[in-house]
């Protein structure tokens, strides 16, 4: 969102413990604002998209998508050794399942990797509301939106929280189990 705002990205650091940071700029307070609100509810939609592709069996495409995604963002932005070495791991066995180009094991990972973004995406955004209640000035994105709009931070966590577990739920609710 920064880049579309004619921002820019100054890092991406990813850390073992599977959080990560991003740190960028804007030009303007309306741009700051977009950027903090936008990325909880994208990550949401983004598990709906990837769960679409599969759907329709471009689970293929896929793996070839996010692992150029991925490199690009390595190139460009990831600034620490441990989100280097990630992101060269998470490429080279998509590249081995891409090569090996067994259905069956793309199609498993696939849905691993879209399971994991959407359970993800949940429970950040129920760490940020959690965060927002407890320790106000340690909530990330909803600090900052408190900053910048006078809202508290407890109700972009709320905002964040009831966006991811629709979206969770609605997803949940397409899946066919059994």
């Amino acid at each position: 969102m920064a880049l579309i705002l004619e921002g820019s990205v100054k890092k991406i650091e990813l850390f073992n413990d599977a959080s990560g940071t991003t740190t960028t700029s804007t030009k303007t307070k309306f741009g700051s604002f977009l950027v903090a609100f936008i990325g909880y509810p994208f990550s949401s939609l983004v598990s709906c998209f990837i769960f679409y592709l599969l759907s329709v069996g471009y689970e293929k495409g896929f793996l070839i998508g996010i692992s150029i995604l991925f490199l690009f963002m390595l190139v460009l932005w990831i600034r620490n050794i441990y989100g280097a070495i990630w992101i060269i791991v998470f490429c080279a066995i998509n590249g081995y399942l891409i090569y090996i180009n067994n259905a069956q094991y793309i199609e498993i990972v696939t849905l691993l990797y879209a399971v994991f973004i959407a359970v993800d995406a949940l429970f950040s955004a129920l760490t940020v509301l959690f965060l927002s209640i407890k320790q106000k000035d340690k909530a990330g994105d909803a600090t900052l939106l408190k900053k910048i709009t006078g809202v508290p931070a407890f109700i972009w966590g709320l905002i964040f929280a009831g966006i991811a577990g629709f979206v969770f739920y609605s997803l949940i609710g397409q899946l066919k189990l059994f």
